[in-house]
């Protein structure tokens, strides 16, 4: 059965860490239904098929909030805007983010010190601007990460500043893209300042993944990862190689982006 259906009907349900609400089969249904719900520390298992309104799950989870997975939800206008934001945690995204802004802000860090987690993004953010600015560390000395990204950001600047740093002392990691950012700017600036791990078939337009870890300085990367792919990465903005691959264990080919860059003390405002 639904719940939290109506204009502000489960408005700040759950905050400061009370119970955890049921989110499932409908439910979050009207404008703000469940605005600030779990927020301040609150926790919820799971949210499926539900926050299907404009700004249904608006600050959902925030400041300190832990969601479990999202699934088949986040389906209108920024219905999850500002959803697990400032030392937010959810677990997984999948099949989700799929209206126009319908994540944007997911995970956004802006307050200095603040820590963001997305465990997983899968069969999502398939809108303009869906996740723009997901995991986003706009204050200084935050760190936002997002472990994988498979078959998503493909609509036109669907995932764009994914994990970018604006301030100073901030960080963000992104494990894996595999299957994504395939479409005009789909990720550009993901990352910005931040490290990117495996990138197979993906960023498969010369503009949708522009800038990616710019400026960062390739020894201060884990091992394994890279803003320069190594032999076992393919199609790194390289719209020249269109043949799909089966593995990304091949040899390179084509030209890719330049190695050796350093890192600035400062960050500034993204470049037109």
């Amino acid at each position: 059965k639904p719940n939290c259906v109506g204009t502000k009907a489960c408005f700040k349900v759950g905050y400061n860490g009370a119970n955890k609400p049921i989110i499932s089969e409908g439910s979050c249904s009207g404008d703000y239904a469940c605005s600030y719900l779990a927020s301040n520390g609150g926790d919820v298992s799971s949210i499926s098929k539900s926050c299907t309104d404009e700004k249904a799950c608006r600050f959902l989870a925030a400041q300190g909030g832990k969601v479990g997975s999202i699934s088949n939800s986040c389906t209108a206008y920024e219905a999850c805007h500002f959803f697990a934001q400032k030392n937010g945690t959810v677990a997984s995204i999948s099949n989700s983010c799929n209206a126009t802004k319908a994540c944007y802000n997911l995970a956004y860090n802006f307050a200095s010190s603040s820590t963001s987690f997305v465990g997983s993004i899968s069969d999502s953010c398939t809108a303009e601007y869906a996740c723009f600015d997901l995991a986003y560390n706009f204050a200084s000395s935050s760190t936002s990460f997002v472990g994988s990204i498979s078959d998503s950001c493909t609509a036109y600047q669907a995932c764009i500043s994914l994990a970018y740093n604006f301030a100073s002392s901030s960080t963000s990691h992104v494990g894996s893209i595999h299957e994504s950012c395939n479409a005009k700017r789909a990720c550009k600036y993901l990352a910005y300042y931040g490290e990117v791990g495996d990138i197979c078939n993906s960023c498969r337009d010369g503009t949708c993944c522009e800038d990616l870890c710019k400026d960062n300085n390739a020894t201060k990367l884990p091992s394994g990862s890279t803003c320069v792919p190594a032999t076992d990465l393919l199609n790194f903005c390289n719209p020249s190689n269109v043949t799909m691959v089966n593995s990304c264990k091949a040899s390179k080919s084509g030209k890719y982006a330049e190695s050796g860059k350093s890192a600035k003390s400062g960050k500034s405002s993204k470049p037109f």
